[in-house]
């Protein structure tokens, strides 16, 4: 909130640009969901937001900084938080609707993006 403060953005607007600062992002379509209650947003309003991206000239020539990424990125970092569906090298047993074990298909894909199962597909934090 900091950060969308200090340049006048909405969270959804920083959220936007905040992707669009990542290399491999060209575009961002987020999901608009109309919340209830006193304080909640028409979702006219988050569409206005959303549109302000690419057609307000201070918006569509902004960029974050490589500290305000890296403070964004930091605060979502939930690496080990939690533990993983899919693939996972600490599930036996017969393989689940959501959960099954590693491969050696999968080792091979883990292995060409660098990734140690054992080290960054397991829950860390307890």
């Amino acid at each position: 909130r900091p950060i969308a403060q200090r340049h006048g953005l909405t969270m959804l607007q920083l959220a936007c640009l905040w992707n669009l600062s990542q290399p491999q992002v060209h575009s961002v379509i987020p999901t608009l969901i109309q919340e209830v209650g006193a304080n909640a947003k028409p979702i006219e309003k988050k569409i206005d937001e959303l549109a302000a991206v690419g057609t307000d000239a201070r918006l569509a020539q902004f960029k974050l900084s490589a500290d305000e990424c890296a403070q964004i990125e930091d605060i979502g970092n939930n690496k080990g938080c939690m533990e993983l569906k899919g693939a996972n090298p600490a599930h036996a047993g017969e393989a689940q609707p959501d959960r099954w074990g590693l491969n050696p298909d999968l080792q091979t894909v883990a292995q060409r993006w660098g990734i140690a199962p054992e080290r960054d597909l397991v829950c860390t934090h307890h």
